[in-house]
């Protein structure tokens, strides 16, 4: 299990712009516990840095929008390919397919047995 930190998520970011033909995905706990702001939040409008730190917790923009997400005892996943990898190059639900897959086998390798429920055949795009 990866404890992430901002050099972690760095890492990620930086490896998103070279994974045409793969897919990683990963699964982390944050330590110690952190909030991730989305890229196009202003920090001083949104967090209180300073509660934050008296807290002792880690403040990260993400690469990508959205809101603030507090993540503290629980398990995060990132997947990353590039534009144009052909295992990618599907319609909507085998893309979605081959992620979950991927996801599944990922949590199973750290002793969670996840399962597919349903049959994704009867998934519609």
């Amino acid at each position: 299990m990866v404890f992430i930190t901002w050099r972690w998520m760095k890492l990620f970011c930086s490896l998103e712009r070279t994974m045409r033909l793969w897919i990683l995905s990963a699964f982390f706990r944050w330590q110690p516990a952190t909030v991730t702001i989305g890229y196009f939040q202003k920090i001083k409008d949104e967090i209180n840095i300073d509660h934050c730190r008296q807290q002792g917790y880690n403040v990260v923009r993400r690469p990508t929008g959205g809101k603030s997400v507090f993540h503290n005892q629980e398990l995060t996943y990132s997947f990353i390919t590039g534009i144009g990898n052909p295992l990618m190059d599907l319609d909507v639900v085998g893309s979605y397919q081959h992620i979950s897959e991927g996801l599944l086998r990922g949590l199973n390798s750290l002793g969670i047995a996840a399962k597919r429920s349903g049959d994704p055949k009867k998934v519609t795009s």
